[in-house]
């Protein structure tokens, strides 16, 4: 199926914000960590729900936005979006 320029251009906006929300839940969850001491077991859960929940994130993402298909744009669009929130954090913090 092709996409107009407008539709991928919105496509990838929503994958960049994808990327920014997934960055900043995982940054939450690091301080909760730092709040409240935690066991290894418990880390390597909270992560494995975490990329389980961000896989399942994406994947809805992607399925409304894209229909379904992998898109390069959308990849490179939740990439591009956790590199800015990180370098957002880097920056104010």
């Amino acid at each position: 199926m092709m996409l107009g320029i407008r539709t991928e251009a919105v496509i990838f906006f929503y994958a960049w914000l994808s990327g920014c929300i997934l960055f900043i839940v995982y940054q939450v969850l690091i301080q909760m960590r730092k709040l409240i001491r935690h066991s290894i077991v418990m880390i390597n859960l909270e992560d494995f729900l975490f990329w389980m929940g961000t896989g399942g994130y994406l994947f809805r993402q992607m399925y409304r936005t894209t229909h379904g298909t992998i898109r390069w744009f959308f990849l490179l669009g939740v990439i591009l979006g956790s590199v800015s929130a990180w370098f957002v954090k880097r920056k104010v913090f």
